[in-house]
């Protein structure tokens, strides 16, 4: 029972990453729309995300594509 409530633990953690990633990333790509000028570091680090490179990676994971290039295309450049 103390093994499968530790695996339920993680399970639980995943999942609450996972929703606070998803809102985090919700936003990031509305800054990448708009016309702010924040750079991806200043985006990566004002939303939570340890490292520009994890943001660039967990971006890219959700959308397929990095942040740089989202905004590029977001802004028709």
């Amino acid at each position: 029972d103390v093994e499968r409530s530790r695996g339920l633990g993680d399970v639980y953690k995943r999942q609450v990453l996972a929703y606070i990633n998803g809102h985090r990333l919700d936003e990031a790509r509305r800054v990448l729309e708009s016309d702010s000028t924040e750079t991806l570091t200043e985006i990566a680090t004002r939303l939570g995300f340890g490292t520009l490179r994890t943001f660039q990676r967990t971006f890219s994971d959700r959308y397929a594509m990095p942040p740089s290039r989202y905004r590029s295309l977001a802004r028709g450049k």
